[in-house]
């Protein structure tokens, strides 16, 4: 008799540790397109940090409905000792957002979200921030891979970076 109350105790904790993953894997994916919409009215800003064996440098998207700003952060370090860095933010444009880019922006985040494998020099730090809501980072990520360019249908920041030049 005890062996068949301990056995089905073991199955009650194996249930509840099990069920968060269980239900992880059912819930519906993260979607930017849709974050972007339910954020509406409120600003969403991605920063985008970029590292590799000769370049370094931090790009801040700010994201409101279809229009995109973007910035360049210089990042100086502090003269007070232990005190970090001192950072300046410098506007460099911004782009109406087509439909096409709004597309290619969900399939870079389903990318990140696919936890892609490392092994490339270059390391992007990826920050999805809502000012003001209850957790400012919404979500983070970091690539490793250099594999998002393979990919036609993504639009990743650098190439909407590279647009303001164009237009």
């Amino acid at each position: 008799m005890w062996k068949t109350g301990f056995k089905l105790w073991g199955l009650l904790v194996l249930l509840l540790i099990l069920t968060p993953s269980i239900l992880a894997g059912i819930s519906k994916p993260f979607s930017f397109t849709e974050f972007l919409r339910k954020s509406e009215d409120k600003k969403v800003l991605v920063k985008f940090d970029s590292s590799g064996c000769f370049h370094w440098y931090t790009n801040l998207f700010e994201f409101q409905g279809d229009l995109v700003t973007i910035y360049e952060i210089d990042r100086k370090r502090s003269k007070v000792r232990n005190h970090g860095y001192n950072e300046t933010k410098k506007k460099l444009g911004a782009l109406t957002l087509s439909a096409d880019d709004l597309e290619g922006l969900e399939h870079l985040f389903s990318f990140y979200e696919a936890k892609p494998r490392g092994g490339c020099t270059t390391v992007n730090r990826i920050s999805l921030m809502q000012p003001g809501s209850e957790n400012d980072v919404a979500r983070g990520y970091i690539d490793g891979s250099c594999g998002y360019g393979q990919n036609e249908k993504v639009m990743s920041f650098w190439r909407l970076k590279q647009r303001l030049e164009k237009d």
